[in-house]
């Protein structure tokens, strides 16, 4: 294993994962998980 100085640990980036991209995919899901619903149990629109 190597050892990283401080200045090096400054440089390394990635692997974030941002609010917007998590509320992005749980909407997705949810739209999906909707539509999935849908067809599986229909209703007529005169309930």
């Amino acid at each position: 294993m190597q050892n990283i100085k401080d200045d090096q640990m400054q440089i390394i980036t990635g692997g974030g994962v941002s609010a917007w991209a998590i509320a992005g995919i749980t909407a997705i899901i949810t739209f999906v998980s909707g539509i999935i619903e849908g067809i599986v149990h229909p209703r007529s629109c005169a309930d």
